[in-house]
């Protein structure tokens, strides 16, 4: 931890409200906005879908790329959540 930071010790079900000073998704808006510019530049569409275990996900992916594989090249990326649980 750093040393300008306090711990607070709280009770159970007890709530605080906490400001954040810093903006915690900074970096990844910076990988992202990066991202975005590749793809452009290269002419590729992204279509980032997210989703909690059991959603239908994969299902839906799998629907459309046997429905578009005829007309366009496609690709998926997946980056699973490292767990056990799974559909």
């Amino acid at each position: 931890m750093s040393e300008n930071m306090d711990v607070i010790k709280v009770e159970e079900g007890e709530m605080l409200e906490i400001e954040i000073e810093e903006d915690l998704l900074k970096a990844n808006q910076q990988l992202a906005n990066a991202n975005r510019k590749i793809f452009d530049k290269h002419g590729v569409k992204v279509i980032d879908v997210m989703g909690s275990i059991g959603s239908g996900k994969t299902s839906i992916l799998e629907k459309l790329v046997g429905k578009l594989k005829e007309k366009y090249r496609i690709a998926v990326i997946a980056g699973d959540v490292t767990t056990t649980i799974d559909a």
